[in-house]
């Protein structure tokens, strides 16, 4: 018959199973084990675990203080290295941010001693074109030439466009320089029939391309194929325009948006400008051919 699990008379071979020799289980044994095991961890932790505390010794005393110091002075070096970035920033980064303080007195001397000429800021180099009057003028926003849904519909767009191309005066931006090749000028332009040299005046060239980005995106909004040189048009008055602007050097300070949160769209500030019917009128009187348009 099958031993039940709970019967004890019968154990496998082990230490503290009975011997051979033996039936009687040795029942006895567990609790003297239990008993010889709970005095000894008794005794091992009364004798091995001391939970009083300690005090530190000299020399944990001495590295913690050495810690310390080592930390505050890392964290002072690095405060006066943050202060020193912030006070040059230029110096410490890659921002384009070197001029020179001096350049007007600089100037005055070049011209005193005759080595250079007075040259107004975007003046013509060979002294044709006059120096126009200035005048302050306030930027707003002419939705004549620009509004938020200018792209909404052909026939909107093409409005604006039409205003765009008016705008340009006749001769499409084009002088005649009584002998520019003499002056230092590059290429001119030639006319059968005209007289002198022609060159573009830059201000009207860069409204040109001004007009061109506004083309080419009308033309991907609407489908317009556009042909001939379109895309390298276009791409080069990118690079022309950022060297218009980067050369005029507007220093007009423009403040916070009073219409668009967080931006500054430049409406509401004032500029320096060169008078702008003043200027017209000489490039108008001036002109190199009839033409009409902008594009």
């Amino acid at each position: 018959m099958a031993t039940p699990y709970h019967d004890l008379t019968e154990v496998d071979a082990s230490p503290y199973a009975p011997s051979s020799t033996s039936s009687t289980p040795r029942a006895s044994a567990f609790p003297s084990l239990l008993r010889r095991a709970s005095l000894d961890f008794k005794d091992a932790d009364t004798e091995s675990l001391d939970l009083a505390p300690h005090p530190p010794s000299s020399r944990t005393g001495k590295r913690d203080r050495r810690i310390l110091v080592l930390s505050l002075a890392g964290n002072a070096l690095l405060f006066v290295l943050v202060l020193v970035v912030l006070a040059s920033p230029c110096r410490w980064s890659g921002r384009e941010c070197v001029y020179v303080r001096d350049m007007g007195k600089m100037a005055e001397e070049a011209m005193a001693k005759g080595e250079v000429k007075e040259m107004g800021l975007m003046g013509d180099i060979s002294g044709f074109v006059p120096d126009f009057a200035t005048e302050r003028v306030t930027f707003l926003p002419d939705a004549a030439y620009a509004h938020e849904d200018m792209f909404s519909s052909r026939a909107e767009f093409d409005k604006v466009a039409a205003t765009w191309r008016a705008s340009m005066p006749l001769g499409r931006g084009f002088i005649t320089h009584p002998n520019g090749t003499a002056s230092g000028l590059p290429r001119p332009y030639h006319m059968v029939g005209g007289k002198g040299d022609g060159y573009s005046i830059a201000y009207l060239h860069q409204v040109h391309c001004v007009f061109m980005l506004l083309k080419h995106h009308g033309s991907l909004k609407f489908g317009v194929t556009e042909g001939g040189d379109a895309a390298r048009h276009v791409t080069h008055c990118y690079d022309y325009l950022r060297q218009s602007a980067l050369c005029a050097g507007d220093a007009a300070l423009e403040g916070r948006s009073e219409s668009v949160k967080g931006m500054t769209d430049g409406w509401g500030n004032v500029h320096v400008c060169r008078k702008r019917e003043e200027e017209r009128g000489w490039v108008l009187e001036n002109r190199f051919s009839d033409k009409v348009g902008i594009d």
